[in-house]
């Protein structure tokens, strides 16, 4: 009678333990964001041939950090933010051509480019509540340069993608920062492209 006494409450400890994040083990975690495509666009597209530059430290940029005595290795941040610039600036501009150089270019490209942007994570911020129902603050904070075709810095713009996000019970303790690092990364790409949009260097490379 005691055994079958006991298996009800250790099935709540069970429960109760996965809402809460371990404090002490130094368990390590494997956190992977999987932003999402952005919104085919409805507007018309912006007249450019636009070429884009992707750094090895960008492509490969990672972050594992201590959170609540645990280790948190973000391990796709990079990878994940090179596909999601791609698509943004697909979605605007007419073309866009993945080129492996800043202008002025040692090897032509494919085709006669208007400007080339070069996308760079300047840093990963994020945090680990106490328990799973709190918000998961994640921050990235994307920097973007735009040269012309002659190698000069057009401009150079520094924007932050906010991926806060609810947090839920379960047993995966990589679930929740992986949503709030995918939004981080959707919203920090999103915000480079309308920066980019919207600023005044732009503008005269539309006139040509």
């Amino acid at each position: 009678m005691r055994a079958s006494r006991r298996t009800p409450q250790l099935a709540v400890i069970g429960f109760l333990a996965s809402l809460t994040l371990p404090l002490s083990g130094g368990c390590a975690h494997t956190v992977l964001a999987f932003p999402k495509p952005p919104q085919k666009a409805t507007a018309q597209t912006v007249p450019l041939d636009i070429g884009l530059f992707l750094t090895e430290p960008f492509r490969n940029y990672a972050v594992s950090e201590f959170r609540k005595g645990d280790k948190w290795n973000y391990e796709n941040l990079g990878a994940t933010s090179t596909t999601q610039f791609r698509l943004e600036l697909e979605q605007k501009f007419r073309t866009v051509e993945v080129v492996h150089e800043r202008p002025p270019f040692t090897k032509p490209s494919a085709r006669v480019l208007h400007a080339v942007v070069e996308p760079a994570i300047d840093r990963f911020d994020f945090e680990i509540p106490f328990t799973k129902f709190q918000i998961y603050p994640a921050r990235m904070h994307y920097k973007i340069t735009v040269y012309d075709m002659s190698g000069k810095v057009i401009l150079t713009k520094s924007v932050e993608g906010i991926g806060d996000t609810q947090g839920s019970p379960g047993f995966d303790f990589a679930e929740n920062p992986s949503r709030s690092a995918s939004r981080a990364i959707e919203d920090g790409a999103r915000k480079a492209l309308e920066t980019l949009l919207a600023s005044e260097e732009i503008q005269p490379l539309l006139k040509q």
